[in-house]
C-alpha cells in the first residue's frame, strides 16, 4: 500500500493542498523505503506519523492564518517542536516491537 493524502486526514484533519503535502509525503516514504512493513496500518503509522512531523511548521502557519477560528492556536514555535515531537514518537513507536514473555520490555527497534 502507498500512503496517500486521503490516509493521512484519517491521522489528522489536514486542510493544507494536496500539492504542499505531496513534496513531506515523498520525503516520509523515502525515509523508510527500506522498511519492511507488518501491514497496511503499520506503514500508515509511520510514514502517516513521520509525514504529519514534516508538516508540522506549515500547520502551524496554517493554523495561524485561519486563528479566529480556532478557541486556541500555536502561540510558539515551542509548540509547534512539541506536536513534530509527538508526531515522530508515534512514527518511532510503531516500528518498536514487545516480546510476548516480557511486555514491559522492549524485544527489537528498527530505527
Amino acid at each position: 500500500m502507498a500512503v496517500t493524502v486521503e490516509n493521512l486526514k484519517t491521522l489528522f484533519p489536514l486542510t493544507i493542498g494536496e500539492t504542499s503535502i505531496n513534496p513531506h509525503l515523498a520525503r516520509a516514504t523515502w525515509d523508510y523505503k527500506a522498511e519492511e512493513f507488518e501491514d497496511e496500518t503499520q506503514e500508515l503509522e509511520v510514514i502517516g506519523s513521520k509525514t504529519l512531523y514534516y508538516l508540522a511548521p506549515l500547520l502551524w502557519v496554517d493554523m495561524q492564518d485561519r486563528a479566529e477560528e480556532y478557541a486556541e492556536s500555536v502561540e510558539t514555535f515551542k509548540d509547534v517542536k512539541k506536536f513534530q515531537e509527538y508526531w515522530l514518537d508515534r512514527a518511532e513507536s510503531a516500528l518498536t516491537k514487545v516480546t510476548e514473555e516480557n511486555k514491559d520490555e522492549i524485544g527489537w527497534l528498527a530505527i
